[in-house]
């Protein structure tokens, strides 16, 4: 037997190189530079859910094959295909990011005793270089499935001919989630942005089934009562979600990154990810633009469904 490696008699533990499945949030703390995952565990475990979401996808096309006698919308195969799709992986994406975001909503506690409660002391913007700057387990865990997420979402976009703004939305979506875990900046937000956030994308992905451009069609004629609930539970989750808590985290976000490219600019660590602090300013001005862009749209369907039912 191989007598163990030793330093000042102390028995030193074995070190692995083995590409490791992490899926526990104690797998992503620590590691070799105490800076988290290394990208080979990192990237493995990225395809691992990418298959899973295929797995799911696949399964739930089975059962409503199986099952397709339950609706005559499901004799289509393309129909079954969406439904697949928007459920088995829209839906139950967001539905495991919104879980990591709140699983993780204590992050927030200081903005939230701020504006809720009045403690004005709450949130401390001297703390900024925490916020951009520390590593947080959490948030390099819900980075990599949200980036995994992306990267399929991506593909099924170009299969099912969604449009360019949706391959936009998608690789800007999957390249920021990449920024807070290669260069490990800015691991304060994304339990809001690719988690608590995903709350009103999750029921949009169900809403979306109804939708006549990709959706199924007829699914809303066939399920009107359905449709009229999902899209209130949708307009609902969105005004909370990204209509008022969005713009909050995003000033605090732009103003973290600016006061920390203003004080610190010779700071190594921020001259390292200057160009991944930059590049979040125009990430979440584009994003924060298309969700008041979704906003103008969410009032003209609802306009345009209120008209079609009678009530305008």
């Amino acid at each position: 037997m191989c007598k163990p490696d030793t330093i000042n008699g102390s028995v030193v533990p074995p070190t692995s190189k083995s590409v490791r499945l992490l899926l526990s949030l104690s797998s992503y703390e620590g590691g070799k530079s105490g800076q988290g995952p290394d990208v080979a565990s990192s990237i493995f475990t990225g395809l691992v859910f990418i298959l899973v979401l295929i797995g799911v996808e696949q399964l739930l096309n089975r059962w409503f094959t199986d099952h397709q006698g339950m609706h005559p919308l499901l004799g289509e195969e393309l129909h079954r295909r969406i439904l697949s799709r928007h459920i088995g992986v829209d839906t139950l994406s967001c539905t495991v990011c919104a879980y990591f975001g709140f699983s993780g909503i204590r992050t927030y506690s200081d903005i939230w005793a701020y504006y809720i409660k009045g403690k004005k002391e709450a949130w401390v913007r001297a703390n900024y270089l925490n916020r951009v700057l520390v590593y947080d387990p959490a948030s390099y865990r819900i980075c990599l499935f949200f980036a995994a997420y992306q990267i399929k979402n991506l593909y099924d976009t170009i299969i099912f001919d969604d449009g360019p703004e949706f391959i936009f939305h998608h690789i800007l979506s999957a390249v920021t989630a990449y920024g807070c875990m290669g260069p490990k900046v800015c691991n304060y937000y994304p339990m809001f942005f690719v988690g608590l956030s995903e709350v009103s994308t999750a029921v949009l992905c169900l809403l979306a089934n109804f939708d006549e451009h990709h959706g199924v069609i007829g699914l809303g004629e066939a399920f009107p009562t359905l449709k009229i609930i999902m899209a209130g539970i949708f307009v609902v989750t969105f005004l909370i979600c990204r209509i008022i808590t969005w713009p909050v985290l995003s000033y605090h976000f732009v103003d973290d990154i600016l006061l920390t490219l203003r004080n610190h600019g010779d700071d190594p660590r921020v001259q390292s990810r200057k160009g991944w602090f930059h590049f979040f300013l125009i990430s979440n001005g584009s994003l924060t633009l298309l969700q008041i862009a979704w906003l103008g749209q969410i009032f003209y369907t609802v306009h345009k469904e209120a008209v079609a039912m009678g009530f305008i």
